[in-house]
């Protein structure tokens, strides 16, 4: 055994000192004198500690004796923490503090000076007056370098108690210990050649497990934690690392590993480390080809069977059964080490979505199993049962892929969520009483979510790939729209639905839509008008005596069967669904509305997605006198802020051009669009509410025009109005500002409005005549689509007008 100022204990690898007192294993090494220190006092003595060690004179250590206590002091130090930490005595404290000082712990700088301190020692070992002659020299840096290997694994997998059944037992984790301090001893010299371990074809498969440990947390976790994308370590280049995994792998290969892998059983440290070394391997190829476009970026990602081996790899590291490979449709919810290595650190995603995006690869199916578990812990608390929130270091943002250099990625990442939606589908199918799995409705939350994003983005796109993964997805969601059923937790998913739907092009809706109704087997049509049927009983049966709660729920229902309806509609297919039963839900939604409004509880929901709905059959459908009077009392009856609503009554006035309306219903008509907007043009608003008054006001001020050519219109009485005054001044000063002199808002205004307010203007001043050819060519010029708006606590669908 050594004395206090002895730094280093030769010995044989194949010692006895596995049958020693599992508590002095590491005596030899260093023992634990500092004391039982508090919680509080780790963090600043640990940070003293590594300060110690990184500021230490090498050179003096081989000379002067006296500087030995202070290092092993450092080390008692550090040994202290990361035991106290691996044995997680105190769970929160040891997440607060593991994950704040592993960086300083496992950066490339402090590792490559503990490989220079070991150096040192087996220095002082070789001048030292031997006996016997060993086989090798362990120091108090492979002391340091075993204990880390458990640090990062009990980090790495978000500081669970117990990482394995192996934990449970003392002898085999000492056992396991000290096979580690042994594997550390056989790392080579230098940092930058710990590299060479990973591809050896000499190293054990212990010291290869260190190695990948060691550079795991050196160039994913550390970094991921500090919030770097640059590579983290210049001694160590990608390219040397995508080369020694792909030595790994083959060597993996020729030894037999991908034979008939489904049928052969790894545990949990094999596939941890083959998890470990599919994130190594994705983000030094990520940094090796940063700055080249993508097609340089994946033409020398060597070859195909090195693709395939490294698939194999990752499937291996991901299933804990095999036989589950590509025919998973639910989440891994409770993940082991190896998933949580996968699913937590590094980029894997989208590398992996890019590296595969061929589904012709085989067991490419692995990749998909994967997103959807990715998708239902995204942006979830990274130590689970924790008190803490999702740290930035483990948050998702997925704006930051959208960029110019990354745009390749877009139709690879809709095709895989198209996948993930159709699993759902064919769950919610087989379980249509029981409805979707519960862990399924937060991983389609999410898909949906992101799809949203990407679809606005990609909105204008029109190459022939793109078309058909949206017309894909199209079909996926109207399917899963009707299987899902009235559940609470089915109501955001299917808000969610409707505005992905609102993005696609109506020719792509039309096409897909059409698509699926041919389905006998999918029965859409009849899905639809079960649906409506069910709606209208709601309105039949309808009991003030409903709580809050179930009452916004019924009319959440009934506000997405309507919008979906209006999308449906919208895309000319009422040949597809039965026309009357839309007619007949129209009808009896607006009788509850005008019940409900007199008796003073407004539904402010359902009124707009039913007005909307509404304006838009009547393009299709002439509605009758009374329909067309009960309408426009609605609208006008709302509130000058309710743009959708002005924008639903817009529609209609030049789908009808205001028949069946007598003079006092267009001059209450004309007196709610001059508020209205006069009320836009008196913005600005929140950002939500100006975004809509945009989207709204050409429309609003074509239907004035529209009305003003009407023949039974009241034109004296409203010129005489001061409200039409103050409309005709607001107006012609906005239109005839200079954009440099007006602010953001007007001037986004100036530009909606400067072609229609023009002839607006043009068509009042000359009142005698009711035709302007200014006008007529704005009224046939106006177009409209229909855009999803979310305003809080509401959403719903808007008719927006594009002039």
């Amino acid at each position: 055994m050594h004395t206090d100022d002895s730094l280093t204990e030769s010995g044989s690898i194949s010692s006895a000192s596995h049958e020693s007192d599992p508590s002095q294993r590491c005596g030899y090494l260093v023992t634990f004198r500092s004391g039982d220190l508090r919680d509080e006092d780790f963090c600043p003595k640990t940070l003293h500690a590594i300060d110690q060690i990184k500021l230490c004179n090498i050179v003096a250590i081989e000379r002067d004796a006296t500087v030995h206590e202070t290092i092993l002091s450092a080390a008692n130090t550090l040994l202290h923490f990361l035991d106290r930490v691996c044995l997680l005595r105190s769970r929160e404290w040891c997440i607060t503090v593991a994950l704040y000082l592993f960086p300083h712990l496992t950066n490339a700088n402090f590792l490559s000076i503990l490989f220079l301190h070991r150096s040192a020692c087996r220095v002082v070992a070789a001048q030292a007056d031997m006996s016997t002659t060993v086989a090798a020299v362990v120091c108090w840096v492979d002391a340091v370098l075993a204990k880390l290997a458990t640090f990062i694994l009990v980090v790495a997998q978000g500081l669970v108690p117990h990482l394995s059944k192996l934990s449970n037992s003392n002898l085999l984790r000492s056992q396991r210990e000290d096979e580690t301090v042994h594997a550390a001893a056989q790392l080579p010299e230098r940092w930058e050649s710990i590299i060479d371990v990973i591809g050896s074809n000499t190293a054990s498969p212990a010291a290869i497990r260190l190695a990948t440990r060691l550079l795991f947390a050196a160039l994913v976790m550390g970094p991921q934690l500090n919030g770097e994308r640059q590579w983290a370590d210049s001694r160590i280049q990608p390219l040397h690392v995508i080369s020694a995994i792909l030595r790994n792998t083959e060597r993996k290969y020729i030894n037999g590993l991908f034979v008939n892998f489904p049928e052969i059983e790894y545990d949990d440290e094999e596939r941890t480390s083959l998890a470990m070394l599919v994130i190594l391997f994705s983000t030094s190829h990520t940094a090796q080809n940063r700055d080249l476009t993508p097609m340089q970026a994946y033409q020398p990602l060597v070859r195909i069977q090195n693709l395939s081996r490294l698939l194999d790899v990752l499937q291996i590291a991901f299933y804990r059964d095999t036989t589950l490979s590509g025919h998973m449709t639910l989440p891994c919810v409770n993940l082991d080490t190896a998933q949580t290595v996968l699913i937590r650190w590094g980029n894997l995603f989208p590398w992996s979505w890019s590296t595969w995006s061929d589904q012709r690869l085989a067991n490419v199916e692995c990749i998909t199993d994967l997103t959807i578990t990715w998708l239902y812990h995204l942006n979830t608390p990274f130590c689970t049962g924790s008190s803490s929130e999702c740290p930035a270091a483990f948050s998702f943002h997925f704006d930051s892929m959208i960029s110019d250099k990354e745009l390749y990625l877009g139709t690879i990442i809709v095709h895989l969520f198209n996948r993930i939606m159709l699993h759902a589908v064919q769950v919610a199918q087989r379980r249509v009483f029981h409805g979707v799995s519960s862990d399924l409705v937060v991983v389609l939350r999410k898909a949906c979510s992101m799809t949203v994003r990407l679809l606005r983005y990609h909105a204008e796109r029109r190459d022939a790939t793109h078309e058909r993964v949206v017309q894909s997805i199209c079909r996926s969601l109207q399917v899963l729209f009707f299987w899902l059923d009235d559940k609470t937790e089915y109501l955001g998913i299917k808000d969610l639905i409707l505005e992905i739907l609102s993005l696609i092009r109506p020719d792509i809706m039309t096409l897909s839509f059409r698509t699926l109704c041919e389905d006998k087997h999918l029965q859409a049509g009849e899905k639809i008008d079960e649906d409506v049927v069910r709606s209208i009983e709601k309105i039949d049966l309808w009991d003030d005596s409903l709580s809050d709660v179930t009452a916004t729920v019924t009319c959440l229902s009934i506000k997405h069967t309507v919008c979906f309806l209006t999308l449906i509609w919208n895309c000319d297919l009422d040949d597809y669904i039965s026309i009357s039963s839309s007619l007949s839900l129209i009808s009896k939604g607006m009788d509850l509305l005008e019940e409900k409004d007199r008796s003073g509880r407004v539904f402010p929901i359902l009124k707009t997605a039913i007005l909307t709905f509404a304006s838009v059959t009547s393009r299709f459908v002439t509605p009758s006198a009374m329909e067309e009077g009960l309408f426009w009392v609605l609208a006008i009856q709302s509130k000058y802020t309710d743009f959708s609503i002005a924008s639903a009554l817009a529609h209609r006035i030049l789908m009808t051009g205001g028949q069946n309306i007598d003079s006092l219903g267009l001059a209450e008509a004309w007196d709610y669009l001059c508020n209205v907007l006069l009320v836009i043009l008196g913005g600005p608003f929140a950002e939500d509410d100006g975004s809509l008054a945009l989207l709204v006001c050409p429309g609003v001020c074509t239907a004035l025009t529209k009305l003003f050519q009407t023949d039974s219109f009241p034109v004296d009485f409203v010129m005489s109005s001061p409200w039409t005054a103050s409309l005709i001044a607001e107006l012609d000063s906005l239109v005839s500002a200079e954009c440099s002199s007006v602010e953001e808002y007007l001037r986004a205004l100036q530009q909606q409005l400067r072609r229609v307010g023009k002839a607006f203007l043009n068509q009042l001043a000359n009142r005698k005549s009711r035709l302007s050819e200014d006008a007529d060519m704005v009224i046939h010029d106006v177009r409209w689509r229909l855009v999803y708006s979310y305003i809080p606590p509401n959403s719903h669908i808007v008719l927006a007008s594009l002039e």
